[in-house]
């Protein structure tokens, strides 16, 4: 069983989707992409043995791998598909000092 602030937390990182406003929304990791594109170079490596051809994108997908870890995680609704990047949500102290 949760915790309530174990809950809590999960929630304050939840956002609704722009597009239609829903709640089912996922957080997709830059490790995914990345991840992918190495594996989709190593099939290419396989693919090289036949076709001599492939070895020309192994490098371009190594390349845009490693672009994409400088990049940033986005969300994904899950009911649009509509996907946009994770804004870091800056709190405000709502306190104003009195004079």
């Amino acid at each position: 069983m949760r915790e309530k602030g174990e809950v809590n937390k999960q929630m304050d990182n939840w956002s609704k989707c722009p597009r239609c406003g829903s709640n089912r929304v996922q957080k997709i990791s830059k490790w995914i992409y990345v991840l992918t594109f190495f594996a989709g170079s190593g099939c290419l490596i396989w693919l090289g043995i036949i076709l001599p051809f492939f070895w020309i994108f192994i490098p371009i997908f190594w390349i845009i791998a490693i672009v994409m870890l400088f990049g940033k995680d986005v969300w994904q609704c899950q009911d649009c598909k509509y996907s946009w990047k994770v804004q870091k949500v800056k709190k405000s102290n709502d306190k104003q000092e009195s004079k």
